[in-house]
């Protein structure tokens, strides 16, 4: 379950895979899969991931935590235009 930046609530369904430990390869509901690196967990109550993608000149960083508890969720994503050396 996710919130959007009205405070509505709308459910985000995916799939994880463990491709080593501490990092999943997770496909969710549009389709596209996402490594994501896990920073923390109690293993019960949250999990707080990370991610970071090149995308042609756009880099994005998403950062998450999980919760059982729908009033501790937040996802944060910054985007980060790549420099280049300009001579």
């Amino acid at each position: 379950m996710a919130r959007t930046a009205e405070g509505e609530f709308y459910d985000i369904i995916g799939t994880a895979t463990v491709l080593e430990p501490g990092v999943l390869l997770v496909v969710f509901n549009d389709g596209i899969p996402a490594e994501y690196h896990v920073l923390d967990t109690d293993y019960t109550n949250f999990t707080a991931v990370y991610n970071c993608e090149q995308l042609g000149e756009l880099r994005v960083s998403t950062k998450a935590v999980f919760s059982v508890n729908k009033e501790c969720f937040f996802i944060y994503r910054f985007f980060f235009f790549v420099s280049y050396d300009i001579q």
